[in-house]
């Protein structure tokens, strides 16, 4: 498994004509994680939307397939490489906060 860092060195941000940053460039492979986890999380979301009556237990089953993935990838990882993923994903959180007022903010 790639190693998924985000060192603070290798932020990229596209900025305007007033230096606004108006995009982020990320880490390939943390852009890929990323992209899988919304997509997982985006299919519990429309079935709970589309399926109101959908059985606890379809809901608890997709889940547990949700994490089982999760759970593998981890398990593919060491020590070092969780670590650097959660550094990143830190470094992700404040920089998506970073032009948020206090009551805006996606990550407490």
């Amino acid at each position: 498994m790639s190693k998924v860092t985000l060192e603070k060195s290798q932020e990229q941000y596209i900025v305007d004509a007033h230096g606004n940053k108006t995009a982020v460039i990320l880490d390939i492979a943390l852009y890929e994680q990323m992209l899988e986890d919304i997509h997982d999380l985006a299919v519990i979301a429309e079935r709970r939307k589309n399926y109101p009556n959908w059985e606890k237990s379809s809901q608890s089953s997709l889940a547990v397939k949700f994490l089982e993935k999760r759970r593998q990838r981890l398990a593919q990882m060491n020590e070092v490489d969780i670590q650097d993923a959660d550094l990143a994903f830190e470094r992700f959180k404040v920089s998506i906060n970073s032009d948020r007022p206090d009551d805006a903010k996606l990550y407490l």
